[in-house]
């Protein structure tokens, strides 16, 4: 806590420190007190470009008052003048020109590029001008952070889709500074606050056809390092901070794949995708998010059940050398779905056959989706698993199993992050909220504010106490300096 004081006069100033020491003592024991011992915790969503096409979710529908940060998914990675993943067994087999907002480039191997260059940077919104050079989802963003001067953002690099060329990057020392530059030149041309790189995986995993290599282990700690280099010397040049986080896998594979340690040391956070531990591609029944571990899904036959859960791959976290605060959970806006599952428990844990529905694809709910169709209504009843603290619907009339979070799944995430010093929590994704009663929960959890709400009262005639917290906002960001200057004479800041 500093304060500013400002005096012409020797015995006023005197008077003036006296009185607010004796003010600041009066507050040990109330609100500003625990102004000073609350926490900032992050709250950062995901917007997927492609959320403005057939979900009609746009950019200006994220409610940003409640988070603290906004990753961009996903920009992709240029190699031999291509970007995208030919996999067939992909979401979106093919490749493009690596281009900017302007068309076609000419740009080296590892170079950042867009992922969807018309809805990125291309496409006319209501306002815009036509010969604008930036439009498109990167012009909304900056609006959203002239709007609202807490919010940063980030680019996202990769994700499931576009992690095919991350370890020929990371293995070329030419490819790695051609990517570090990039990210650079890409956070200053589209007012991005830093980059987030979501590799999956390093080393195994993914979609079948991505380039892995034993040695992506050591090398992505070195992209990193390269990242952060050429970060610092920007902010050396500009004044400016930016900021490097990952998204990394909550397997024990992804642990044991990659430099945790020194990772931690090089990147501002990582944000881990505490999520998809069960899923459709498996043929029993199990939950999406297990806080917890419970014995009755190993007793059933899920895979990993022991390992598989959010406290167990936290705690594989710290092992390897990271501290909480350096991490955030990764919390779901969907659940997932199974189809014919056997009545026993309540279709939990049981055998099952693939979804035949879901929100935009089969075995995929949004939780918007699952609040207004689904949560005890046509034919769906919701159940509570407290070991696993999460909750679930069946239906037992078509044997149909969803696994999702709720408010109270959130509630219990939220205590876990606290009790475990974590930084915050990440969520995938904006759309699937629209209402938005799981941001609402976060941000009510964390007691998150993103202003100083002041009350200015009056004390003195030349002394004026100009921050007073609401009880209902415990620590706020970004600081503020000294607000209003009512006299020429004295001021007073407290800056929490």
């Amino acid at each position: 806590m500093n304060i500013v004081l400002v005096n012409k006069s020797k015995k006023f100033f005197v008077f003036s420190f006296i009185f607010v020491m004796l003010l600041s003592l009066s507050f040990v024991n109330g609100e500003v007190a625990k102004a000073d011992s609350g926490k900032n915790y992050k709250i950062i969503g995901y917007y997927p470009s492609w959320g403005a096409y057939g979900r009609n979710f746009q950019v200006w529908d994220m409610d940003v008052s409640k988070v603290s940060h906004i990753n961009y998914a996903f920009a992709d990675i240029c190699w031999e003048g291509r970007h995208g993943n030919p996999d067939p067994t992909g979401p979106n087999p093919q490749t493009w020109s690596c281009q900017d907002e302007n068309g076609v480039i000419d740009a080296p191997n590892g170079t950042i590029v867009m992922g969807d260059p018309w809805i990125d940077a291309q496409k006319s919104n209501p306002g815009d001008v036509w010969d604008e050079p930036i439009r498109g989802n990167f012009k909304q963003l900056l609006k959203l952070k002239k709007s609202h001067p807490h919010l940063k953002t980030f680019i996202s690099v990769g994700g499931w889709t576009w992690s095919n060329r991350f370890s020929d990057v990371a293995a070329d020392p030419v490819a790695r500074g051609n990517f570090a530059a990039s990210a650079v030149e890409f956070l200053r041309k589209y007012g991005f606050d830093g980059v987030d790189l979501d590799w999956e995986y390093p080393v195994s995993g993914g979609l079948p056809g991505n380039s892995t290599r034993p040695e992506d282990k050591r090398n992505y700690t070195l992209l990193l390092q390269e990242c952060v280099k050429n970060l610092m010397l920007q902010k050396q040049r500009t004044a400016r901070e930016y900021l490097l986080t990952i998204a990394s896998g909550a397997s024990p594979e992804y642990v044991s794949n990659t430099e945790l340690d020194k990772i931690a040391q090089t990147v501002d956070w990582i944000n881990i995708m505490t999520y998809d531990f069960n899923g459709g591609w498996q043929s029993i029944s199990a939950h999406n998010a297990p806080l917890f571990y419970d014995p009755k899904a190993k007793e059933a036959g899920v895979p990993n059940a022991e390992t598989y859960n959010i406290e167990n791959t936290v705690k594989r976290y710290k092992e390897a050398g990271v501290k909480g605060d350096k991490l955030v959970l990764g919390t779901p806006f969907y659940g997932r779905g199974w189809s014919g599952c056997e009545s026993g428990g309540h279709g939990e844990y049981q055998k099952c056959g693939p979804a035949k529905e879901g929100t935009w694809e089969n075995g995929v709910f949004d939780f918007s989706d699952l609040e207004k169709n689904y949560v005890n209504q046509n034919g769906y009843k919701r159940y509570w698993n407290d070991q696993a603290k999460v909750p679930f619907l069946y239906n037992a009339e078509n044997g149909n199993f969803i696994t999702y979070d709720d408010e109270q799944s959130f509630g219990h995430k939220t205590d876990f992050i606290k009790a475990n010093g974590l930084s915050g929590a990440m969520f995938w994704d904006f759309s699937g909220d629209s209402n938005p009663t799981l941001l609402n929960k976060l941000a009510a959890e964390f007691k998150f504010c993103t202003r100083t709400e002041a009350i200015r009262n009056r004390l003195h005639p030349h002394l004026w106490n100009v921050l007073v917290i609401r009880k209902n906002c415990y620590k706020c960001q970004p600081g503020v300096g000294c607000a209003e200057q009512r006299n020429k004479h004295y001021g007073i800041c407290r800056v929490i």
